[in-house]
């Protein structure tokens, strides 16, 4: 089983990293790209799942919110720095989970799980340094801080209350709601732009965040 669920979390990682691809041939505003691409995954989970009910309690609310900072974020990043920047300094999110961990525990983390965070804090110093223009440079901090969210998204999805997919609808719905005063270069879409604006929000959101619901189970 946990091999299984190692397995769907590849997946989804593999899913998400596509969004690099795509959002960088989408002329307009990285806010309503994501509102756009999370309407496309909510209605894709709705159909996936048969049921357009969402249950909501503290837990849910909590792990949607940090997956709305988590999405919106890294859209931005991925405008301002390059994909590989976004993603990679997104996925800094173990780091945090150790950290949320700790603190929720009292309890510090092992020396080797120390030296982990250490070499991963290290290794983002390196990005900033190598990158110190400023569009990139805002990108990768808006990048690490997606981290933070997504951390989140792990930490809140572990409580026993909480539900992976019940978070993830609430999140696309709120990611929508607050894209919509960000409608206002729609004009800009082409044939190809509309088509990845679907091919994220099918696959590298909707595919990939049902997956992400099974894996961390």
């Amino acid at each position: 089983m946990k091999n299984k669920g190692n397995l769907y979390i590849l997946i989804t990682a593999f899913l998400w990293s596509l969004g690099g691809i795509f959002i960088k041939l989408i002329p307009i505003n990285p806010i309503a790209i994501n509102g756009i691409r999370s309407l496309v995954a909510l209605i894709f989970f709705f159909i996936y799942e048969k049921n357009c009910k969402i249950k909501i309690n503290k837990m849910v609310i909590l792990a949607s919110i940090c997956l709305v900072g988590t999405n919106t974020l890294y859209v931005v990043a991925n405008k301002l720095t390059t994909a590989a920047n976004a993603i990679i300094l997104e996925y800094t999110a173990p780091i945090f989970v150790l950290i949320y961990t700790s603190i929720l525990t009292k309890r510090l983390p092992s020396k080797a799980r120390t030296g982990i965070i250490l070499l991963a804090f290290i290794g983002m110093v390196l990005f900033f340094f190598d990158q110190m223009d400023e569009g990139q440079l805002l990108g990768n901090v808006l990048a690490i801080i997606s981290g933070m969210f997504f951390a989140g998204v792990f930490f809140f999805n572990s409580f026993e209350e909480s539900s992976s997919p019940d978070a993830s609808k609430l999140a696309f719905l709120i990611s929508f709601i607050i894209s919509i005063p960000f409608f206002n270069d729609l004009q800009l879409l082409t044939l190809p732009s509309v088509a990845s604006l679907i091919a994220l929000g099918v696959f590298q959101v909707g595919l990939a965040y049902v997956f992400f619901s099974k894996g961390i189970k």
